[in-house]
């Protein structure tokens, strides 16, 4: 089963009323063997505070002999779309440098994409594509000579309209790949990503495709107390080198840039000046994410902090993922209660946040809630309350700062994105 719903968890795929594995949005479970009867198959979620899995689809099929069955889910969870793809098992014999690709359009928002597949260096020409696909279909499967391809989507009938366009990638012979086109969403700086999902054996592998004309993104936030407005140079600093930012405070956020990757550093110096540089780095892009980069720490000690906000909404759920930049407090607890609740005969829900460290992402059903910050296993409150009021598809972050009263912090709500 292939997860092709956007707002969706976790997903879990039941056979008859046994769990055979669960996918994220844009993965899969892993290959199952059954013998060639009629089964029932359903699709279950969790919904935040809820004590099980709730069932949201069931898809009746018959197992054929020599046949590999892939469900693909796509739609909503409140209306859920089961499309079947089939096709005959494979062995490659030992003498055999050839690997087996089909492809699958499965962008939702996009309408009719031609596939075009070759060596590195050919460029889309009318005719060369190796098929046009509507959403939901797949092509039959084309046996390549092993080696390296580059995947350019483009739509329909326009060549010169390109959509999407990969790097160089290996496929290596004897593998059999279904590879598969997604709209990109909240936490990928491109409009579309592609998967691919490589069986060799009864091992199913996935890995990502990423737009090679969409680099890394990223805001950054001033978040140390104890380092005064800076200057950002994103080159190195020459006497005629101006400021990529300039007058950079405590609690700045910068708006979104494209990450270089490669020699090109930022530099962090103190405001009007070129020297000294407080923070000198260089971008390691693993391409495509929206992050959020932070400057942390004490004096002669600052650093960069980078981390991925999970942007991405649930149906489900809420979200808050929070990142502690604090320097006064080693770590801290984290409660999440109900509105106008006192913590003391409650539980923090997230534990032990320590410094420079984002949290996962809290789940929370929708609701009026209240934020405190403690040290761990205190009740005293360093921060709070901080009224929260959310709905599902909700998606918030936070970020804790320290204050210049070293026994308080300050926490700071964001809004990532919410639902219309």
């Amino acid at each position: 089963m292939i997860n092709a719903i956007k707002a969706s968890p976790e997903v879990a795929l039941l056979i008859q009323e046994s769990t055979i594995g669960v996918a994220d949005y844009r993965s899969t479970t892993m290959l199952s063997i059954y013998d060639d009867l009629d089964y029932v198959f359903s699709f279950e979620v969790i919904y935040a505070g809820s004590a099980g899995r709730v069932r949201f689809a069931s898809q009746p099929l018959k197992m054929v002999l020599g046949t590999e069955h892939t469900m693909l889910l796509s739609g909503t969870l409140d209306s859920p779309a089961v499309t079947i793809w089939e096709a005959p098992e494979r062995d490659f014999g030992a003498a055999e440098t050839i690997f087996e690709a089909r492809f699958a359009h499965t962008a939702e928002s996009r309408g009719n994409l031609d596939f075009y597949f070759a060596a590195p260096g050919v460029a889309p020409a009318i005719g060369q594509a190796v098929g046009t696909l509507a959403f939901g279909e797949i092509l039959p499967s084309v046996d390549f000579e092993a080696g390296d391809y580059v995947l350019t989507l483009t739509e329909a009938d326009l060549p010169g309209s390109v959509v999407f366009e990969s790097d160089a990638t290996p496929f290596l012979l004897g593998t059999q790949s279904t590879i598969a086109s997604f709209d990109g969403g909240a936490n990928t700086s491109a409009p579309m990503i592609v998967k691919t999902y490589t069986r060799s054996g009864s091992s199913v592998s996935e890995a990502t495709i990423l737009d090679i004309n969409f680099p890394s993104m990223s805001e950054f936030v001033h978040a140390s107390l104890a380092m005064n407005s800076v200057d950002i140079y994103n080159e190195e600093i020459t006497a005629t080198s101006l400021p990529w930012v300039s007058g950079h405070n405590f609690k700045d956020v910068t708006n979104e840039v494209a990450l270089p990757i490669g020699d090109n550093p930022f530099i962090y110096v103190p405001t009007g000046l070129i020297a000294p540089a407080l923070i000198n780095f260089v971008v390691n892009d693993s391409g495509g994410g929206r992050a959020r980069t932070l400057a942390v720490g004490l004096d002669a000690a600052f650093l960069i902090s980078t981390y991925l906000p999970d942007r991405r909404p649930f149906d489900t759920a809420a979200k808050l993922q929070v990142y502690n930049s604090s320097t006064n407090f080693g770590a801290v607890d984290i409660y999440i209660v109900n509105a106008d609740t006192l913590i003391d005969e409650q539980f923090p829900k997230i534990y032990g946040v320590p410094t420079a460290t984002p949290t996962g992402a809290a789940l929370l059903p929708a609701g009026s809630y209240d934020i405190y910050l403690t040290e761990p296993s205190e009740k005293e409150v360093l921060a709070g309350p901080i009224r929260l009021n959310a709905n599902l598809g909700d998606v918030f972050g936070g970020i804790i700062y320290d204050m210049v009263d070293p026994a308080l912090l300050e926490f700071v709500l964001i809004t990532e994105s919410q639902n219309p």
